[in-house]
């Protein structure tokens, strides 16, 4: 099959910056991901900031343009990627569907900073045929995609209970985890906040900690002290075993049960590494979109999962009506 054809909007960390100073072997901005794709090729940017268009031009030589209808009219995108704040994914996505219209939209996460909005996105792709996936990038890594087939197979068995830290904002960072379990786990059935935490006035999000309880596994959410540390990471307990998901996922351990016969003792038995980093993230999302173009089984997050993701947020926020 040919090659999609894709146009960024925003080329600031994720959309160019992320790995530009960095070997090939780091994969980490769309940019890159897209250029490196075998099933897709650049053909534009938008943005308004001279500086990162000249940068995209000198590293990818393709047009870039500040009008997001020019740009769309000139290059005609099967695949456009939002990376822009999340404040703007939905009055973007209004300036794409004006125009000629793309096969596949890209948002990054969250789908949008506000809920009315995010359900709107996902109801205009759906009426324009646009296919609408979300950049839960954690869901497309192969360590976590191993972690969802242990669960699967019961090899990770339930009921679970587990421990999540995360920082920098419930949205912007927080919905990563709370996606991430939701591809693992399925619709959460219950949300309790516990206290509030962080207010970060740059990206108007705070943090909480909550508890997520679905099918047969309990998770807390603490927000780590980000004044000291960023610390993102994911463990588990299983009847099985334990997963340890650390540093965000860039290493990712199972260690199963081991029992002892002759005492009757359980102890854990030795680490099987699942993921030793994160290295070719957006890579990896490319081929999850690919595969979703071309009718195969993908694990990418679609409008849908994310607008679920957002609604779990909401809960968490301003209460859940399931609460006793």
């Amino acid at each position: 099959m040919s090659k999609e054809k894709c146009l960024i909007i925003g080329l600031g960390q994720i959309g160019l910056k992320y790995d530009l100073n960095k070997g090939k072997e780091h994969i980490l901005s769309h940019s890159r991901a897209i250029d490196e794709h075998p099933d897709f090729k650049i053909i534009g940017a938008v943005d308004i900031i001279k500086e990162n268009s000249e940068l995209f031009k000198k590293k990818y030589k393709k047009p870039t343009y500040t009008s997001i209808k020019k740009a769309i009219a000139e290059t005609r995108p099967s695949v456009i990627i939002i990376s822009s704040p999340s404040n703007t994914h939905s009055k973007i996505l209004d300036e794409i569907i004006s125009g000629p219209l793309p096969k596949a939209v890209l948002c990054e996460k969250p789908i949008d900073s506000d809920l009315i909005k995010a359900k709107k996105m996902v109801d205009i792709c759906l009426k324009n045929n646009i296919k609408l996936y979300v950049n839960y990038i954690r869901r497309c890594d192969p360590g976590s995609i191993k972690v969802k087939n242990k669960l699967n197979k019961n090899m990770i068995a339930k009921p679970i209970k587990g421990v999540v830290w995360y920082s920098k904002g419930i949205k912007n960072n927080g919905s990563h985890f709370i996606n991430l379990l939701e591809d693992w786990f399925g619709k959460c059935v219950s949300v309790k906040k516990l206290s509030d935490g962080n207010y970060y006035k740059n990206i108007d999000d705070s943090d909480y900690n909550f508890l997520l309880t679905f099918n047969e596994a309990e998770i807390l959410f603490y927000s780590s002290l980000e004044s000291s540390n960023s610390y993102n990471s994911i463990e588990l307990s299983s009847p099985t075993g334990r997963m340890i998901y650390e540093n965000g996922g860039e290493e990712i351990i199972w260690q199963p049960v081991v029992e002892d016969g002759i005492n009757n003792n359980s102890t854990l038995g030795k680490k099987e590494i699942l993921q030793k980093n994160m290295n070719q993230y957006q890579y990896n999302v490319m081929s999850c979109i690919s595969d979703a173009l071309r009718g195969r089984i993908s694990p990418i997050s679609t409008g849908e999962d994310a607008l679920e993701t957002l609604q779990t947020i909401d809960r968490v926020i301003n209460g859940d009506r399931n609460e006793n």
